[in-house]
C-alpha cells in the first residue's frame, strides 16, 4: 500500500521551480515534505514542508518535530518514506534522499504516524 501526498497533486513543474529555487538559497539543506496522519493529535499541525540539514538523522529529525509541535514524549511516532517504507532511525536524511527521494521532483517525502506501543495504564 502506497500513501499518495497531497504535495503530488501540485503540477510537477511547479514543484521542480519550488526545489530549484530551495537548492539555489540552501545548499546544504534538504527540502523535505511531511504529512501527519489524520488524527486528532496531529490536528493543530498544518506546516507540511520542511528544510532539513543534510547532517540530520531520521531520529534527530523526529526529535525536531515532537519538540517544535509540543508532542507527548510518551507518543510512539512512525515514520515512513514514501508513506510505505519504515526506515532506520539512525539513517541520514541525505542518504534516505538518495535512495528513495522522488526521481521526478527530488523532495524527500515522510508519512508520520503513531500507534499506541505502551498500552493504556488503569
Amino acid at each position: 500500500m502506497s500513501y499518495n501526498f497531497e504535495f503530488n497533486n501540485i503540477d510537477l513543474e511547479r514543484r521542480l521551480n519550488t526545489y530549484e529555487n530551495i537548492k539555489n538559497k540552501y545548499p546544504n539543506k534538504i527540502p523535505v515534505i511531511i504529512e501527519f496522519e489524520k488524527k486528532e493529535i496531529f490536528k493543530n499541525i498544518t506546516k507540511t514542508k520542511f528544510l532539513v540539514e543534510d547532517s540530520y538523522t531520521l531520529s534527530k529529525l523526529m526529535y525536531n518535530i515532537r519538540s517544535n509541535f509540543k508532542l507527548d514524549k510518551s507518543m510512539s511516532l512512525f515514520c515512513l518514506v514514501n508513506g510505505q517504507i519504515l526506515c532506520n532511525m539512525s539513517d541520514m536524511v541525505l542518504n534516505l534522499v538518495q535512495k528513495y527521494g522522488d526521481n521526478d521532483d527530488h523532495f524527500l517525502k515522510l508519512y508520520v504516524m503513531t500507534e499506541n506501543v505502551f498500552g493504556n495504564l488503569i
